[in-house]
């Protein structure tokens, strides 16, 4: 079984710092999911609870554990990159 280790009581004090400042709700989850987990909730329950694929939830376990809060952050999506800021003044004047 793989749970997540919170090393210290600084770290726990992060953690629930960084729960309740959380305003992105993946990254609520993904917080959720460690503490849960450090409270030996198996993967499969984590699974269940939060509707997400098992790999993942074990993904989220593993970074934390290697990295800590750092290593669980989402990234940032570039999405798709914006056609209109290419154009030219004489473009847009058209236009």
């Amino acid at each position: 079984m793989i749970y997540a280790q919170i090393s210290s009581e600084e770290a726990q004090k992060r953690l629930n710092e960084a729960i309740e400042e959380a305003r992105d709700v993946k990254w609520y989850i993904r917080l959720k999911i460690i503490t849960l987990s450090a409270t030996k909730q198996t993967v499969k329950e984590l699974s269940a609870m939060f509707d997400l694929c098992e790999a993942t939830i074990r993904n989220y376990i593993h970074g934390y554990n290697q990295g800590g809060l750092a290593q669980l952050t989402p990234d940032k999506s570039t999405g798709r990159p914006p056609k209109i800021s290419q154009w030219t003044k004489a473009q847009w004047d058209q236009v």
